[in-house]
């Protein structure tokens, strides 16, 4: 009976004790400040800004979504509310109908004739549009803590839709390139 009690006491002594769990510690890369040397350069490599920027990416391209492809998604509809998709449309259509800008295939980058962005204009309803594809440069102003960005190229991609009326997919229609970049 001692042996018990003994033991009893034993057991609730170390159950008793606080023991300090230690996390793991996150597995995170530190760069060291020797190990990293941005690409300093002017903004945008003209006169927009006058301070030094870091390059944080020389080109980024991503799709964005501008047309929710679902009404219930309050979330979507909420993000997408003041974006303005007829100012899109018509400003980049009319901006290469006044020859200010050039349509160029998606695919192979060769430009597209008028009349060419004339009847993709007719396959593709305007009221599709949903996604834009961007190429951008991304800079940081160390000195005034600003982020900054370059749009160089925009591809426009309209809804497609399978026999039932289904969305299944966007169908890219051209690509614009801005600034200092493809031009004819």
């Amino acid at each position: 009976m001692k042996h018990i009690f003994f033991l009893l006491l034993v057991l609730i002594s170390f159950s008793c004790q606080n023991k300090e769990k230690k996390e793991p510690e996150p597995d995170l890369q530190v760069i060291e400040k020797e190990d990293y040397s941005p690409i300093i350069e002017k903004f945008y490599r003209n006169k927009i800004n006058d301070s030094t920027a870091v390059v944080l990416a020389s080109t980024v391209t991503f799709q964005t979504t501008i047309k929710n492809p679902n009404p219930n998604d309050d979330w979507t509809e909420e993000c997408l509310q003041k974006v303005d998709r007829k100012a899109i449309v018509g400003l980049i259509y009319g901006a290469i109908y006044a020859k200010k800008a050039v349509a160029y295939d998606y695919r192979t980058e060769e430009a597209l004739s008028i009349q060419e962005v004339k009847k993709l204009e007719k396959k593709f309803d305007q009221n599709y549009l949903a996604q834009l594809q961007f190429v951008e440069e991304w800079y940081f102003d160390e000195q005034n803590f600003r982020f900054s960005k370059r749009v160089n190229a925009l591809t426009l991609a309209y809804e497609r839709f399978d026999d039932s009326r289904n969305l299944s997919g966007y169908v890219a229609a051209f690509k614009v390139f801005f600034n200092d970049g493809k031009s004819d």
